[in-house]
């Protein structure tokens, strides 16, 4: 046998093509995860800022974030249950008079929130006016960020949540 060439068989050929394919799921599904923990990071980013900028225009006038967006629950019309992406209806509507009115508030010392109209996933992010909800003197509840998360479905188990602190005006 002086003529035979060494070669691969059709089962080794098989067998190294089967690992490269569990190899590259393996590598795909961690590439998933790691976009998905940015988009999470980024969406908390963009919701601090917002609260930092709210949270000065409460100081520059002295005033609850109710007062300054002149509405107590700006969220309240994206609790529908309905699938927020893409959604260019009421929800986005309260989300860009928030950043409007909130950074109109600022004294032109923070610029730029308004460019935050969307979280990563193409959702409006929301808002729940609480503070001094309850008239004058009531100060206990805080007002808080929302973003609706991967599903984009209000008030489940994705969604990410940012506190505002309170205002000056509420000790």
């Amino acid at each position: 046998m002086k003529g035979r060439r060494k070669a691969f068989t059709l089962i080794e050929l098989l067998v190294v093509v089967s690992i490269i394919s569990l190899l590259s799921s393996v590598v795909l599904a961690s590439l998933n995860a790691a976009r998905e923990k940015a988009r999470t990071s980024r969406a908390r980013q963009d919701m601090y800022q917002v609260a930092k900028a709210i949270s000065i225009a409460q100081g520059e006038g002295f005033r609850t974030l109710l007062s300054i967006t002149g509405s107590t629950c700006s969220d309240c019309v994206c609790r529908t249950g309905a699938n927020l992406m893409g959604d260019t209806g009421t929800c986005y509507s309260a989300w860009v008079n928030v950043l409007t009115t909130v950074q109109a508030n600022t004294g032109g010392v923070f610029a730029g929130i308004t460019n935050i109209t969307r979280d990563p996933w193409g959702s409006p992010y929301a808002v729940d006016e609480n503070q001094g909800e309850g008239g004058a003197g009531a100060c206990a509840t805080r007002d808080g960020l929302r973003s609706v998360g991967p599903n984009g479905i209000w008030g489940d188990s994705d969604d990410i949540t940012q506190e505002v602190p309170l205002s000056a005006k509420c000790p």
